[in-house]
This record gives C-alpha cells, sequence and structure tokens, in this order.
C-alpha cells in the first residue's frame, strides 16, 4: 500500500528514482511500525515480561534438577555406607566362625601347658608347644580378637558366665576363677569365660 503523504516530496524525481524513495520510505514506514508494536505504552520492549517469564521457568527447572541431583547424590552415599558395613558384617561373621572353630584347639593347648609336671618344665618339647600356644595367641591378636579378662573382675554377665557360686561377706560378686577363658572381637563377645564367682566386700574394677 502506498504511503500518499509523500507523493509530493517525490514529484520532481524521475520514475525509477520516484519508486526506489517510495519505497525506502513505506521501508522505514514499517519498521517505524514494528518497532513501535514491540513497545509499551511506556517504551519498554514488549517481550520483556515474556522473557522474564522464560528466565523464570528455566531458573525453576534448574533447581528442580540441581534437588533431583542433590538426592541422588545422598542416596548413593547411604549406600555406599550400607554396603560397607554389610561387608564388615559378613567379613566380622565370617571371622568370628573361623576363631570359634579353632578355640577348642587352643584351650586343649592352655591345659596341656596348665597341666605340665615340673620335670617338663624346662623340656624343649613342652617349650614348643608353649610357643605354638603364644603364636596362636598373637594371631588371634592381629584378626582383632581379644581375651576377656575374667579372675579378679567383677563379674559381668555380658562377659562371663558363672558356673560356680560362693557366698562370702560383702554384696561384691567378684571372679574368683576362669575354667575356660572368653574371648571377643571388638566389643562383640563371641565366647563368654566360663568361671566361678564369690561375694566379697572388696570393690573390683
Amino acid at each position: 500500500m502506498t504511503d500518499t503523504r509523500n507523493t509530493d516530496d517525490h514529484k520532481d524525481l524521475a520514475p525509477e528514482e520516484d519508486v526506489q524513495a517510495v519505497l525506502k520510505d513505506e521501508l522505514e514506514a514499517n519498521d517505524h511500525e514494528a518497532v513501535a508494536d514491540d513497545e509499551d505504552l511506556h517504551g519498554r520492549p514488549r517481550h520483556t515480561a515474556g522473557a522474564t517469564g522464560t528466565n523464570a521457568k528455566m531458573q525453576a527447572r534448574i533447581d528442580e534438577l540441581t534437588g533431583d541431583l542433590q538426592r541422588l547424590q545422598a542416596e548413593f552415599s547411604n549406600f555406599k555406607r550400607r554396603e560397607s558395613d554389610a561387608r564388615a558384617e559378613i567379613m566380622n561373621l565370617a571371622k568370628e566362625e573361623v576363631v570359634l572353630q579353632l578355640l577348642p584347639l587352643l584351650d586343649n593347648v592352655d591345659r596341656a601347658l596348665g597341666h605340665r609336671p615340673q620335670e617338663l618344665a624346662d623340656n624343649a618339647w613342652a617349650a614348643g608347644v608353649e610357643q605354638v600356644g603364644k603364636q596362636a595367641q598373637s594371631a588371634l591378636q592381629k584378626l582383632g580378637v581379644a581375651k576377656i579378662e575374667a579372675v579378679g573382675q567383677a563379674f559381668d554377665h555380658n562377659l562371663h558366665e558363672a558356673v560356680g557360686y560362693e557366698e562370702g561377706e560383702g554384696d561384691q560378686e567378684v571372679v574368683t576363677d576362669e575354667l575356660q577363658p572368653g574371648y571377643k572381637i571388638g566389643d562383640r563377645v563371641i565366647r563368654h569365660a566360663m568361671v566361678r564367682v564369690k561375694k566379697t566386700n572388696q570393690k573390683r574394677r
């Protein structure tokens, strides 16, 4: 559509120049209208509100994905911790089973050494048996196995199993004899110490 407002401005021009001038004016007018359409009453770009809304949606999506990632990381960390705890528990159970199989052998060595005749005190064979017992105890220690203290200790049903009881003066129960040693792995008792207990008025540890 030709803008008649500019006809008089171009009446003295040659036909080709006239057409070019009119087209130029129309293009400039269209550009002006396009800019006006993109601006609100205050001269601000109309697309600002749309862009702001788009940015808000993008930020909300980023926050959502970030939250999901953080939850996945936390769940994976918890999974690794549970897996590590489960492996440690399996290893401890396997270790406990092996130790329980070896304890009767160690008990027999201790009993044999405890009843060694005096004439065999310097016997090389007896000394070799004693050395085997010490090596076995050392191996247990390396596995984290500790012997439960008994004689002279206050009786503790969590650590000791009383098979003999003797009345005495006082109300403090004290272990007076150990019939079979007890063992534990860390804080876990794998075998209670078999003991005799007596009441006394002496405070014990």
